[in-house]
């Protein structure tokens, strides 16, 4: 198992991540993950699970892919922005959407 440290994303700004090329990546959010925008010739494959509140996303070996990438994932109304850097050097990543307080 690869050591995994939680990175938390906050709301309404844009971020940087850097994800895992050859393992899933794992997003969670307290509130409902309602939408992930992603474009489409990035190979990405989503898997929104447990009631909506993680993504699992895994990072195709589409030789066409560019990274870095932007994603787009809407939680409880709430925005979050990445810019995700994909390497496979990099392990599993964890992220965190940190809804505001008051929100949930």
């Amino acid at each position: 198992m690869h050591d995994q440290k939680k990175q938390f994303i906050q709301p309404n700004k844009v971020q940087f991540a850097r994800l895992s090329r050859n393992y899933i990546n794992h997003i969670s959010c307290a509130g409902k993950i309602e939408k992930l925008m992603a474009p489409q010739d990035q190979a990405l494959e989503a898997e929104i699970a447990n009631d909506n509140h993680d993504l699992f996303l895994r990072v195709g070996a589409n030789p066409n892919a560019q990274f870095p990438v932007d994603l787009t994932i809407v939680c409880d109304g709430q925005v979050f922005l990445l810019n995700a850097v994909v390497r496979p050097e990099e392990p599993s990543k964890q992220l965190v959407l940190k809804l505001p307080a008051g929100t949930r």
